[in-house]
């Protein structure tokens, strides 16, 4: 299965709020629990050449 890139995006403004960072960082556990880190075998996204 090809890779499938995932994104957090989100306004300049956002970037240094400490609730918004919070919240991205709990929106990056919960997908990383459900697909997978990157790279890993089986993730989404991961290639499994290595690359």
């Amino acid at each position: 299965m090809p890779a499938v890139p995932l994104y957090l995006t989100w306004h300049q403004r956002y970037d240094n709020d400490r609730a918004h960072r919070w919240l991205r960082g709990q929106v990056r556990e919960a997908i990383a629990a459900v697909f997978g880190e990157p790279g890993e075998p089986g993730a989404l996204g991961a290639s499994g050449t290595g690359s």
